[in-house]
């Protein structure tokens, strides 16, 4: 009886560690944290340091532009924000930024570069980050909606006659999980840096990253996947999204894919199996000499002459 009882004990505490964890854990994966603009960090101790003086340069010339804060109410009724660069075009592109970022942060060179082409551009901020309300980020199964309202919003007050979507990271898979959803004949284009192809596969490769490749416990970490999938629709969102390689195989809509050869923060080929399960007329990929999310920082010449010949811009 005894045994029995410090068994019982025994397997209480440790499920009550494992909850305790689950939790703390979850908090650190999907909870709001600040944005922080790149300009207010010291760069020599980022990853930016080698790109400081383009980092300093594309912000001085992204402010000297106008734009317009924009709010929408989400499904949800939480208050979203975008900013709106008017260049008086029936082209517009929507920015799409990545985990914790800014807009500005992923966007400042190419969003400057493709107004001087004649682009209108809408730096939308994702539910959760920036000004926008939220107080957690739900990679993609919430924020596909907030996006079609954004596609919506584009079309009924600025009339854009062709709307390109142009994600980094999570905000690469965003436009993925929103191609599933889209009727839009107006959404031409999608254009991805980076993105994953499994939001839980992404999540699990994380978990073991951060614990060390030589650490002996760190495949333990997945065992919480069950735990965050279940605390995940307690608070109203699934992790449970279908595969992007599954969404993918109906997509119709022109799609331009890269990803940075040094890029050890996603797994190995996530990109190339969207890619590969695209079935869309026109599909396009390319690599850069980059680490994750810096291409257009460390390889921009090499995006840019994509950018302007996928989007046929002379």
């Amino acid at each position: 009886m005894i045994v029995l009882i410090i068994t019982l004990i025994v397997i209480a505490v440790i499920l009550f560690l494992y909850i305790l964890f689950s939790l703390i854990l979850f908090d650190i994966i999907f909870k709001r944290k600040p944005c922080i603009p790149l300009t207010t960090l010291d760069l020599s101790k980022t990853q930016y340091k080698d790109v400081s003086n383009i980092v300093y340069e594309y912000d001085k010339k992204i402010k000297e532009l106008s734009y317009t804060t924009l709010n929408i109410k989400s499904m949800d009724k939480l208050d979203l924000y975008a900013n709106y660069y008017n260049n008086n075009s029936k082209k517009t592109i929507i920015f799409v930024h990545g985990y914790h970022a800014t807009p500005e942060n992923n966007f400042q060179i190419p969003g400057y570069e493709l107004y001087k082409k004649g682009y209108n551009l809408l730096f939308i901020m994702n539910r959760a980050s920036n000004k926008s309300g939220g107080k957690y980020i739900t990679f993609g199964d919430k924020e596909r909606f907030d996006l079609a309202l954004w596609v919506e919003y584009i079309n009924k007050y600025h009339h854009a006659e062709e709307i390109t979507l142009y994600g980094v990271s999570m905000g690469a898979s965003i436009i993925q999980e929103f191609l599933g959803l889209n009727r839009d004949p107006h959404v031409k284009n999608a254009i991805m840096d980076c993105g994953y192809s499994d939001t839980k596969k992404m999540i699990e490769y994380q978990l073991v990253k951060k614990m060390g490749k030589k650490n002996p416990f760190k495949n333990l970490l997945k065992l919480n996947m069950p735990m965050l999938s279940l605390l995940a629709k307690m608070h109203g969102f699934s992790l449970n999204i279908n595969p992007k390689t599954e969404i993918m195989k109906n997509n119709n809509v022109r799609t331009l894919y890269f990803y940075g050869e040094n890029d050890t923060f996603i797994p190995k080929g996530m990109t190339l199996e969207s890619y590969n399960s695209d079935n869309t007329f026109d599909k396009r990929v390319f690599k850069t000499n980059a680490i994750h999310a810096m291409s257009c920082y460390q390889d921009f010449d090499k995006v840019y002459k994509e950018l302007k010949d996928f989007l046929k811009i002379r």
